[in-house]
């Protein structure tokens, strides 16, 4: 027997691309040039800008990561992030570099199982910080509100002609007191000293409420013939009615659906290869074994009061794991 709480989405860490940050450093980013910057949206130009490199062998490296996260999201220009936080205290900007979340999620999670899953991003954030703010930088930002913008790299001499350009249909435009509380762009305030939110209670306040909404609603959708059993009250209804004046209904639900589960997985021979990892395998059984009348269903008398019991510790022990 094992715990498992259908309220709680489990954790898939993703792991970003972290050489681009060695290979800008390397090659020396200057800052933008500019190219061309549209006036309004009447304008027959495209905003185009360039980032300007000292070192081309770093230069091109870099490009070439960026090109390698492009290419691995079918072209979208948008899977390399480029935001820019302007400063408050100064006349400054910074330019901030990284791999797209949204974009690394939709490649490395198989879209089957997305909803199901919260993940976890491990990844580097570049920061250039560029002191003078131009007259065409202030141009720049105006043309970012109706624009698509198109990225080259090269030095200050000339432009790296085996990279296409970059179509980034978005960049943002930060203040740096404005930041969004759920962006991840929120290290920029914790490396300038900025103290930021941090209400663990809160959130997992939230995440509780959250776990109580979805519990039994995934229920239903991965057991929908043993839900209509056990809520029918025709099903181990004795167990249940007595079992109510201490749990509440779902939990004891949840708990027969666990056991279910559980004998399923006997019958299969798989509960000995459930390994460390066993709530994502778990998982994948759930998406890949969706419960019809052909399922195996147990007998009735594999369910006792005990059992019972025993698995809606077993459950609780994962929900106080997941908010401890």
């Amino acid at each position: 027997m094992f715990g498992y709480d259908y309220g709680i989405k489990p954790s898939v860490m993703i792991v970003g691309d972290i050489s681009f940050n060695e290979y800008i450093q390397k090659a020396k980013l200057h800052g933008l040039g500019y190219i061309s910057i549209p006036q309004n949206e009447l304008d027959n130009i495209p905003l185009k800008v360039a980032l300007i490199f000292e070192n081309e062998v770093y230069g091109k490296r870099a490009m070439q990561c960026f090109m390698n996260w492009i290419n691995a999201s079918n072209g979208n220009g948008d899977a390399l992030g480029l935001d820019i936080i302007e400063h408050k205290d100064d006349n400054g900007y910074t330019l901030c570099f990284y791999q797209d979340i949204d974009c690394l999620i939709k490649r490395t999670v198989p879209e089957h199982i997305r909803e199901w899953v919260t993940p976890l991003y491990a990844g580097l954030t570049y920061f250039k910080v560029i002191d003078n703010v131009s007259e065409n930088f202030t141009k720049l930002k105006k043309a970012l509100k109706f624009s698509k913008c198109y990225i080259l790299a090269g030095s200050r001499s000339r432009v790296y002609t085996e990279y296409p350009a970059i179509v980034k249909l978005k960049m943002n435009v930060f203040e740096e007191g404005n930041i969004p509380e759920n962006s991840h762009l929120q290290v920029y305030r914790v490396k300038k000293g900025i103290a930021i939110k941090n209400d663990k209670k809160e959130f997992d306040k939230v995440m509780r409420n959250d776990a109580e909404e979805n519990r039994e609603k995934n229920i239903k959708y991965f057991y929908p013939i043993t839900y209509q059993k056990v809520t029918n009250q025709d099903y181990l209804n004795n167990i249940v009615s007595e079992l109510e004046t201490d749990y509440d209904r779902v939990i004891i639900l949840q708990a027969i659906c666990n056991l279910t589960l559980y004998y399923r997985l006997e019958k299969e021979g798989k509960t000995e290869t459930l390994g460390k990892d066993y709530y994502m395998e778990t998982l994948q059984y759930l998406l890949d074994s969706y419960e019809s009348i052909r399922s195996y269903f147990p007998d009735e008398s594999l369910y006792t009061k005990e059992m019972i019991i025993e698995q809606i510790k077993l459950d609780k022990k994962v929900l106080m794991n997941e908010f401890k």
